[in-house]
């Protein structure tokens, strides 16, 4: 006996988007590090940082953390000094 399958999430269109432009790290880019203090949150983000700056000259990092159950309260020299953020939300 056959058996149909139905798709609970419905009927549902995508259009294909090409990806956004990759800016280049330049000398003096400060990056983000932004942690929400998890296990194995932070010490990612410090194997990024040492890897990021292994291969690239002169970035600086700035470093950003919250607790998991709290919302972020960036503050204005974070969003001002950050070329580029990466994001950690670890477990």
């Amino acid at each position: 006996m056959a058996m149909e399958l139905i798709n609970p999430c419905g009927i549902f269109g995508r259009e294909d988007a090409s990806l956004a432009e990759r800016k280049g790290l330049a000398d003096g880019a400060t990056i983000g590090l932004f942690s929400n203090l998890k296990n194995n949150a932070t010490l990612f983000l410090e194997n990024i940082g040492e890897g990021l700056a292994a291969k690239y000259d002169g970035v600086d990092f700035v470093r950003f953390e919250k607790m998991a159950s709290e919302p972020g309260q960036f503050g204005q020299e974070f969003l001002e000094k950050s070329d580029f953020v990466v994001a950690a939300f670890a477990d």
